[in-house]
């Protein structure tokens, strides 16, 4: 039995983990986005273009990319 309260803990622990970097990434990329439009001449419809790349990254459902 003690066992099996170890295991739960660790998935529970691992998702909130995983869940909190998730979190903690999501407001990274409009964070950069003066600087890409600095530094790489980024129009609007080019910084749409990321933000929808990262959006569709984070669907539910989404396939990873190889």
């Amino acid at each position: 039995m003690e066992s099996d309260t170890a295991t739960t803990v660790a998935i529970l622990l691992s998702v909130s983990v995983g869940h909190l970097l998730n979190d903690m990434n999501q407001p990274f990329v409009p964070t950069i986005y003066p600087i890409l439009k600095q530094s790489c001449r980024l129009l609007t419809m080019h910084r749409d273009g990321i933000q929808l790349a990262a959006a569709v990254g984070r669907l539910p459902g989404a396939k990873e990319w190889p």
